[in-house]
């Protein structure tokens, strides 16, 4: 029962822990729409700038630096707005931590239950900025200008340049795009998961107290505190006999009877003292 009542717990502190990181991924997607609205009002600078690469890779010496001014910016107010939503889900790794923390008694719970809000807010992150990318060409990273450097160094002479705009790309292009953000994002979801162990297991260290399991049908009271026994126990009873206690146990009296109630002994034994019938039937 003890062992079941331990299993137990760790299957809430599981179903916590998804419930903050899928809490969190909320938080992590709201950063992805804001992110993504960014990239929609930069899309033409972003385009003028692809451009603009293309023709210094064909020679043409055209300048970036009417473009990568307010490129750079929304690049830099789309970082600030991703730490911020990063330090929300680590404030609910710390929380899922204490929780698992509190249930289990072991500060390694915690580190657990953090990465596993990490993880499920992180692919919450990715389905959202996945669907960002490919219906809406709403990119806030970087992977457009490392697909757009890709595609100019696989074109010999800038000859066969085409089909890179971010707001019109073709197909090959969005491929090696959404490639890139996968991995951007996978490095970025392994640096969450431990920072998410961190953060889990500082909130278990500092949990306090266990939360206690149910306890077998019967324990005695320690320090003065009673256990709370589950409805299907009955709470505990002194013997029906009394018996010698062994060392260190609490002595139970024997069981009195109500009042005016004759034990059994008395019950049995006949009335020594009892005078004679003086009725001549009963002789």
């Amino acid at each position: 029962m003890w062992q079941e009542s331990r299993e137990s717990q760790a299957i809430m502190a599981r179903r916590y822990a998804r419930l903050l990181g899928a809490t969190a991924g909320l938080f992590a997607l709201l950063a992805t729409l804001v992110n993504a609205s960014i990239a929609l009002s930069v899309q033409s600078p972003v385009v003028a700038l692809q451009r603009s690469l293309a023709g210094i890779s064909q020679g043409s010496g055209v300048s970036i630096d009417a473009f990568a001014g307010p490129v750079t910016g929304a690049l830099v107010l789309a970082v600030l707005i991703g730490l911020i939503a990063l330090m929300i889900v680590l404030g609910f790794c710390w929380y899922a931590g204490r929780i698992a923390g509190a249930l289990a008694g072991d500060p390694r719970a915690g580190g657990g239950a953090g990465r596993r809000v990490a993880l499920v807010s992180g692919l919450v992150w990715i389905t959202g900025s996945l669907v960002a990318v490919i219906a809406f060409h709403a990119d806030a990273s970087i992977s457009w200008l490392l697909a757009t450097l890709g595609v100019i160094l696989a074109s010999p002479d800038g000859a066969t340049i085409s089909g890179y705009a971010v707001n019109a790309a073709a197909g090959s292009f969005l491929a090696v795009q959404v490639v890139l953000l996968l991995a951007l994002q996978g490095m970025s979801i392994v640096i969450a998961l431990g920072l998410g162990a961190l953060a889990g297991r500082a909130g278990a260290s500092g949990a306090g107290r266990r939360l206690p399991a149910a306890p077998p049908a019967w324990q005695q009271q320690m320090s003065g505190q009673a256990y709370a026994y589950p409805h299907s126990f009955p709470p505990p009873q002194p013997p029906a006999v009394w018996y010698p206690p062994y060392p260190g146990q609490p002595v139970y009296a024997p069981p009195q009877p109500p009042p005016n109630v004759p034990s059994r002994h008395e019950q049995q034994a006949p009335a020594a003292d009892a005078p004679p019938s003086s009725d001549p039937a009963a002789n």
